[in-house]
């Protein structure tokens, strides 16, 4: 047998590098999603503080007209340029933006999980210990 020659106990021992490998991906992707949420859950549950907040524009703009009324009283001229304006809905645009980074996620997740498949294919397949080496290295790095 010659000595560069892979024997099956070393291709187990790379493939349970792989394996190691990928467990630790899998834990990483995991806390990456769980941190998409908790980055985006703001967005998302802010829906009922948007509502808070516009009434209390419609109490702030009705207090505001009252206190310019007092002061076109007392002499003061007061000009009203109409209406507040908000267009920006925040739950379609921070459930678009938490879909999108987690389809992303996915999309990286699955193209890892075939690189670690194809790695132990890989391994499996080496014919020198060195070979399998570099197959392990390139997961690592």
């Amino acid at each position: 047998m010659n000595n560069n020659t892979l024997t099956d106990e070393q291709r187990r021992a790379f493939a349970d590098l792989i394996k190691e490998v990928q467990k630790k991906y899998e834990q990483d992707f995991n806390n990456h999603l769980l941190g998409l949420k908790a980055e985006l859950a703001p967005r998302l549950e802010s829906r009922s503080k948007i509502s808070q907040l516009m009434d209390d524009i419609r109490n702030f703009r009705s207090k505001l007209s009252e206190a310019a009324d007092s002061l076109r009283r007392f002499g003061f001229r007061v000009i009203d340029d109409g209406m507040i304006s908000v267009d920006y809905d925040v739950e379609r645009d921070g459930q678009r933006l938490y879909e999108q980074k987690v389809r992303q996620a996915r999309e990286d997740h699955e193209q890892a999980s075939t690189g670690f498949r194809k790695a132990i294919f890989d391994v499996w397949s080496a014919e020198t210990a060195e070979e399998a080496r570099g197959i392990v290295r390139r997961l690592v790095e």
